[in-house]
């Protein structure tokens, strides 16, 4: 840590001197360069996705100081990306039963550990690894730390280390927390059909209300705006005879929340209902859409052979939120599902040995996109 914050200082120093800026927030602010370690020692590299500019990387050694930073462009915009300090890192990822662990490959990791400097010291997050090399920010308008064309969060909330101070084990259980939380958001987008499950004969579609009351559903991928309404409903093919289900819907916004849409309340209803097939069911009481934060929302139809006592176990806080801590799972089916929830105490949900899912995913934007919109609960 001591070795950081010497860095952090000849970084300020320089910045200073150069006329630059330390960026608060990579995911938020344009970054003209980078200051990182590489595991050999500092390099200094400029963006990639910044125009006319030549990528490069320059080797600044083990010690960073002011001769090694000299010749930092005038007006730059620098992201100081410290690594994890080892008093830290000892604390991280260690239990091997987590759903998110370590890689010694970099290019096998989907987010790595970054910071960013502030007044009393960092602020570190995990980084989806990827974009955040490739220079993408968050869109105007667009929730805090969501991506542009990805589900899954440009960053998780910061954890803040005071220099001077050795990191605590609070900072410790933040960033694990953090990434169990990624793990859990990247399970359900990655949910399979159980593999002796009938395919579920209706899908979900999303449609756009317009002024005269006509209905335009929207294809897989599809634009929505704040202020228009917006319905879903099941569509069903006459072909399939597969038996009933009950019929959940989560929705998942750009930060990584995931919140039943549908049955906002009751345990939910089984399809086809005993009046038989229908061609289309409009599923009512959904709620406000979109609201922020915008950005990519997803929502999963799942259908069980097994009726949830509550389906409110469904929901999780996100990557992005200051939510209390949650936790991490290994297969959402079997870690909601087969265990109780905190309203059920002592009352074991069954697994449901069957059951589909669909996922359906539409970017979301406010009526007006000036600056990115923080988390709304």
């Amino acid at each position: 840590m001591a070795a950081i914050a010497d860095a952090l200082a000849a970084a300020r120093s320089a910045v200073a001197a150069a006329g630059a800026t330390l960026t608060a927030d990579p995911t938020a602010n344009a970054w003209t360069h980078r200051i990182a370690w590489s595991g050999r020692g500092w390099t200094l590299e400029t963006n990639p996705s910044a125009k006319d500019v030549k990528f490069q990387l320059r080797e600044l050694g083990v010690r960073l100081d002011a001769k090694s930073l000299r010749g930092l462009p005038n007006e730059s915009v620098v992201w100081f990306d410290a690594p994890l300090p080892l008093e830290l890192a000892a604390s991280l990822l260690n239990n091997p039963q987590s759903s998110a662990q370590l890689t010694a490959n970099r290019a096998d990791a989907a987010y790595r550990a970054g910071s960013t400097p502030t007044a009393e010291g960092l602020l570190y997050a995990w980084f989806a690894r990827g974009p955040m090399d490739e220079g993408e920010m968050t869109p105007k308008g667009s929730g805090e730390g969501c991506a542009a064309n990805s589900a899954l969060p440009l960053r998780t909330d910061f954890t803040m280390i005071i220099t001077g101070l050795p990191p605590n084990e609070d900072a410790a259980a933040s960033l694990n927390d953090n990434a169990a939380r990624l793990a859990k958001l990247d399970a359900w987008l990655h949910l399979q059909n159980s593999v002796d499950g009938d395919p579920f004969p209706y899908r979900l579609v999303v449609a756009r209300v317009g002024s005269d009351g006509k209905k335009t559903v929207l294809q897989d991928g599809g634009v929505t705006r704040e202020g228009s309404e917006y319905q879903i409903a099941l569509v069903g093919d006459p072909n399939n005879n597969a038996g009933a289900r009950w019929v959940y819907v989560l929705g998942i916004d750009c930060q990584g929340h995931g919140t039943v849409v549908w049955p906002r309340e009751g345990p939910g209803r089984r399809y086809p209902a005993d009046g038989g097939m229908r061609d289309q069911i409009r599923l009512e009481d959904w709620g406000n859409y979109p609201t922020a934060p915008f950005g990519i929302d997803t929502f999963i139809l799942l259908s069980t052979g097994t009726q949830l006592a509550d389906p409110t176990m469904l929901n999780f806080d996100g990557a992005v939120s200051n939510s209390s801590a949650s936790r991490g799972v290994t297969n959402p089916l079997e870690n909601l599902l087969g265990s109780a929830s905190a309203g059920l105490r002592g009352n074991p949900v069954a697994t449901p040995t069957e059951w589909s899912v669909q996922i359906l995913q539409m970017h979301s934007t406010g009526s007006s996109n000036a600056g990115s919109v923080g988390n709304q609960q």
